[in-house]
């Protein structure tokens, strides 16, 4: 008995979706990196569940995603793995919807390797396993882009509504979410399709996701306006390796096979849809805003999987080159599987262990927002006078080379915190100080308040 494409497509969803929802749940009690923790401790774990909405450190909040979050924790998530149990949800969700739709429209062999490519892109997973909002921005572009596709064909008020609110949980989640949409409304346009109902969808959509920035806009163009632009020469290239798969191996073949899979789309209209996402993502760098990382681009990674999928079809030698591709970026994510990307949790209770013995712990800046999601954050010095009111200081080897060289001839002892990026402790008194493992804050402690990166 045979099974139809049908079955055998929803089967490969599923399946793709149990085993990403496994493999990412690997390492799920990490401590938390530094964007996670600042979130945790500034947006999820506070007061209240409006504080998503009228909190922001310049434009480091996901707002819908931290609501969502907020309700985990309210209800008793407090741990690392609880607050990224959803993003790896909806992950792993985008993964199987992927692997689904690619299998329902050509085949067995196209839902396994679009599947396999998006599940085990590094920057995905890596974004996936953080408590941010990312895999919701992925989920977001993917699923409109679907309902678009099935409208396209065949008008449906309710698919209508349905992908007016997509979007807007996109928008609400990541201002990048734009975008996509700028593609989406360009589709349209060429298809000969535009009328009053996408012209109400996507003001709807806008509406609707805009609504999540309301309480925080003041401090948004605040800071806007006091933005010094950075040119940033080399992003076109930092983007395509982060999309590609970062492995050079990887890179270089599902470049090739996404490429190949590109010419064989004859529809006009998807072509000046993809113009015109790329025509806004240039000119978003052009104006040179002054935090721009690859990582905002993540939306872009199911296509490269769907493209390479339509190769996948043509012939049977395309499915070893896509095993070799994802084994190449398997390689390179393995090692994040559970080793802390920070020393968060240990550099947190450090410097509660130096508070409660009578230290006055400081950390240098780009530190202090790794602390949030478990303590109150310490004194932060930039400047070399500002050590002396120092009993420990915690850096990084990515901090100023004068302040490092400062705080060796100041500071009598130093340890390293290990982790995937280590942090390094200089104290005044002892060697080393001994972290007490139930002494520590449960992420609710008391926040402080400070500039953000913009994620």
């Amino acid at each position: 008995m045979f099974l139809s494409r049908r079955t055998v497509a929803l089967g490969t969803g599923v399946l793709a979706f149990l085993a990403t929802a496994s493999f990412y749940a690997l390492g799920s009690g990490r401590s938390y990196d530094y964007d996670s923790s600042e979130s945790v401790g500034a947006f999820i774990a506070t007061p209240s569940l409006l504080d998503p909405f009228r909190r922001q450190l310049e434009f480091n909040n996901h707002p819908l995603f931290s609501f969502v979050d907020h309700v985990v924790y309210t209800m008793g998530g407090h741990s690392e793995a609880a607050l990224r149990a959803f993003p790896i949800t909806v992950a792993a969700l985008t993964v199987g919807i992927v692997g689904f739709w690619a299998a329902d429209r050509w085949g067995l062999p196209a839902g396994v390797a679009a599947s396999a490519i998006l599940a085990t892109n590094p920057t995905y997973a890596e974004l996936s396993r953080s408590v941010r909002g990312y895999s919701l921005l992925t989920f977001s572009a993917v699923v409109s882009t679907l309902l678009l596709a099935r409208l396209l064909m065949e008008r449906d008020r309710k698919v209508m509504i349905v992908y007016a609110v997509v979007v807007a949980v996109g928008i609400a989640t990541h201002l990048y979410a734009t975008f996509f949409l700028v593609g989406q409304i360009a589709v349209v346009v060429a298809a000969g399709k535009l009328n009053r109902a996408w012209l109400g969808a996507w003001l709807g959509s806008m509406l609707l996701g805009l609504v999540a920035y309301v309480g925080m806009a003041d401090r948004m163009l605040t800071s806007a306006a006091h933005e010094r632009g950075v040119f940033q020469p080399r992003f076109p290239a930092q983007a395509a390796h982060a999309i590609l798969g970062s492995s050079p191996l990887a890179i270089a073949l599902l470049a090739a096979l996404a490429l190949l899979g590109a010419t064989q789309i004859r529809r006009r209209e998807i072509a000046i849809g993809l113009g015109a996402t790329a025509a806004a993502i240039a000119m978003d760098w052009v104006s040179s805003p002054r935090d721009l990382y690859p990582r905002f681009l993540v939306w872009l990674i199911p296509g490269v999987a769907l493209f390479v999928a339509i190769t996948a079809t043509r012939s049977r030698l395309i499915l070893p080159l896509v095993g070799v591709a994802v084994i190449a970026m398997t390689e390179v994510d393995a090692r994040y599987w559970t080793t802390n990307p920070v020393p968060s949790l240990q550099a947190a209770r450090t410097v509660q262990d130096a508070r409660a013995d009578g230290d006055r712990p400081c950390v240098f800046p780009d530190i202090r927002g790794a602390l949030m999601g478990y303590t109150a954050t310490a004194r932060e010095v930039s400047t070399v006078g500002e050590l002396s009111r120092c009993g420990i200081v915690l850096g990084g080897s990515f901090d100023s080379p004068h302040l490092r060289s400062e705080a060796r001839e100041t500071f009598r002892y130093r340890w390293i915190l290990p982790a995937e990026t280590p942090y390094i402790v200089y104290s005044r008194e002892r060697p080393k100080i001994e972290v007490h493992p139930t002494r520590h804050a449960s992420g609710a402690a008391q926040r402080t308040s400070g500039d953000g990166r913009r994620q």
